[in-house]
């Protein structure tokens, strides 16, 4: 999810910069990219029964059951759940927050990016 929306982010601010600079084709170029960005983030990403934005499995073809906070960083960039029900998503959000934080995942594997630990920037 994270990566799909740093590059949406990056396709976002080149267009704008394009606008700024006058450069039309520029500026229509990154905002089509961006705007197709968007739509595969809120089509494909998006699953609806757990209100957040899940990694795509292109193996199994299906989204992740995986809870991890960086599925909400679509919120970050500006995008907001399909049909707009934020209420949901809030919730979800409240349910990763543990005391001490919020641990980069949920899964307790041992490895120093697993439950219990966190990483800074998410």
């Amino acid at each position: 999810v994270d990566l799909n929306v740093f590059i949406y982010k990056g396709l976002d601010l080149v267009a704008r910069w394009s606008k700024l600079r006058n450069d039309t084709e520029g500026y229509e170029l990154y905002s089509t990219l961006r705007d197709l960005r968007r739509e595969a983030i809120q089509d494909i990403l998006w699953d609806g029964s757990s209100h957040q934005w899940k990694d795509y499995n292109l193996t199994s073809q299906r989204l992740s059951q995986q809870r991890y906070p960086s599925n909400f960083t679509p919120l970050w960039a500006g995008l907001m759940p399909p049909g707009g029900n934020t209420d949901a998503t809030l919730a979800e959000i409240e349910r990763t927050i543990l005391v001490g934080g919020i641990p980069t995942s949920y899964d307790p594997t041992g490895q120093q990016w697993d439950m219990p630990n966190a990483w800074a920037p998410l």
